[in-house]
């Protein structure tokens, strides 16, 4: 069994029913808490039995942590098992029943019921008509396991055809008994598979399952995501203006263990910042067009943020990609300016140790207000133990050619504010002993504290990654039952992490969904 819940909602007529990856993962953990806890209460005592107490007690000690988070999670504390041959992975590591690897197949049991509240209500999971294999089987799956047939396939996965179960307990599926069950095939499942591609020569499965657990995590705050806001102000002294500014910001943080007691714990390792929206200097009392790019060497679905200092400064159509854009009116003297998260078009994510390079310009008339620099080009003049600000260099113009006429004026300093929320690693850090302290430098500030609350981070399609992959069958109807049975395989190794289900919408709003592999 790998997810029985009750709070997956009928959407209505011509609309999926949603379970998603949230859902997979709390319920993994729960049970996978509970059997370790249960296999360490019943372990035999090693002088009695050595064999049947290794095989009984886990590989590494399973403990809940942060009970009042509302979501259970474990850790490994132990040193993790040794990784066998099977795709690199641990046994620990593939014991996640929804993992499939490469040329695996995994069978799948989709069942809808009603919630447990005596009304005697049923539900229909809605199939469509299969083209081959047995017409009718009492007991059993019905599925011509011999002779799959393909209903859906893409790049990634295979969907077979399969059965319905129309009459039965399938509430007993899983309980290793024979079963009367009365199922129709073939039936092809009506609905959406999700998964996530997982490559074990570049990814660790636990470090994988560590991130959909912290995106898991409660959160809030300006950008819906568990850690921590802080704002970062570098100071309004200035000293000249004209149309933009050209900087790098970088992450203070390596990465590593940031608490000082030997261990890199979850979340701790999570340690990335993104800057939502900032604040310029505008001393005029006038509206001003604003734009804000970020130098990027990928693309804007896969990001390579680099310092403006790797050349390609002045080619701002090929070399940059802007993410903020918009008309703001400047506040006057001493003040900053807001260009807010409302006329943002994507954050800007900075890695522990990363240097990502930033150009402030306006339009229409040299109005932005900044600074002259006694340290170096790329010198670190602010920060705040966790976002540093590096001198940059003034352009006189907009906008740039790049065809190397334009002239730049170093060393500057930006005068304004950057606001930014860290990950839970990230919070409460103290400032790097190489740099310097907040408490130096203009308009420094303590390092981010404040608690948000909320869930999922970049939320895309009600709480599926982005990165999330998907593979729909179809919502053709043709036959209702209480359960689906069906073979998926893989053709590279991935986790499936949602499903979408075709329910008769004539039931309830709430229904328990039970789903085995």
């Amino acid at each position: 069994l790998v997810l029985d819940t009750s709070d997956a909602i009928c959407r209505g007529e011509g609309v999926e029913t949603l379970v998603p990856s949230e859902m997979f993962l709390n319920y993994w953990t729960e049970v996978l808490a509970d059997g370790y806890s249960e296999a360490a209460n019943d372990a035999s005592p090693a002088d009695e039995d050595p064999d049947a107490a290794a095989a009984d007690v886990p590989l590494g000690d399973m403990t809940l942590e942060d009970p009042s988070s509302g979501l259970t999670t474990y850790s490994v504390e132990a040193p993790p098992p040794e990784v066998d041959v099977h795709h690199g992975l641990t046994d620990l590591e593939k014991g996640y029943p929804l993992l499939v690897g490469v040329n695996e197949t995994l069978s799948l049991f989709v069942t809808v019921g009603p919630v447990d509240d005596g009304s005697g209500r049923r539900y229909q999971l809605l199939s469509s008509k299969g083209k081959g294999g047995p017409s009718k089987s009492d007991g059993g799956s019905g599925l011509a396991t011999d002779d799959l047939v393909f209903a859906k396939a893409n790049q990634d996965l295979d969907l077979y055809e399969g059965s319905s179960v129309v009459e039965g307990d399938v509430e007993d599926f899983a309980s290793g008994e024979e079963l009367d069950l009365e199922v129709v095939s073939p039936t092809v499942f009506d609905g959406a598979l999700y998964y996530d591609l997982i490559d074990p020569d570049t990814t660790s499965l636990r470090d994988y399952y560590d991130h959909l657990r912290y995106a898991l995590l409660p959160g809030g705050g300006p950008l819906d995501t568990p850690g921590c806001a802080a704002s970062h102000d570098t100071g309004y002294v200035d000293t000249i203006g004209s149309f933009g500014l050209m900087f790098d910001l970088s992450n203070a943080l390596t990465g590593g263990d940031i608490n000082g007691d030997g261990v890199v714990s979850f979340p701790e390792t999570f340690q990335d910042i993104e800057v939502y929206s900032l604040d310029v200097y505008i001393r005029n009392l006038v509206a001003v067009d604003v734009e804000v790019y970020v130098r990027n060497d990928g693309d804007a679905q896969n990001e390579e943020y680099v310092s403006y200092l790797t050349g390609g400064a002045a080619k701002i159509k090929t070399a940059w990609e802007r993410v903020a854009k918009g008309v703001v009116t400047g506040l006057g003297p001493g003040v900053g300016t807001p260009v807010p998260k409302e006329l943002w078009t994507k954050t800007i994510r900075i890695r522990p140790g990363q240097t990502v390079g930033v150009y402030v310009t306006v339009k229409d008339a040299p109005d932005l207000r900044y600074r002259n620099s006694s340290l170096p080009e790329g010198g670190i003049y602010s920060t705040d133990g966790v976002l540093n600000v590096h001198v940059g260099r003034s352009w006189g113009e907009y906008p740039l050619r790049g065809d190397g006429s334009d002239v730049y004026f170093a060393p500057r300093e930006y005068t304004g504010a950057f606001h930014y929320v860290a990950q839970d690693g990230a919070c409460g850090s103290a400032a790097p002993s190489a740099m310097p302290s907040a408490a130096s430098l203009p308009g420094g500030t303590e390092s981010p504290t404040g608690e948000i609350r909320n869930a999922y981070e970049h939320t895309r399609d009600d709480g599926m990654c982005p990165e999330e992959a998907e593979l729909i069958s179809t919502f053709n109807d043709g036959t209702g039952s209480h359960g689906a049975l069906f073979d998926v395989a893989a053709k590279t190794t991935l986790t499936l992490t949602g499903i979408d289900l075709n329910v008769d919408w004539h039931s309830s709003d709430v229904m328990e969904v039970l789903v085995y592999a």
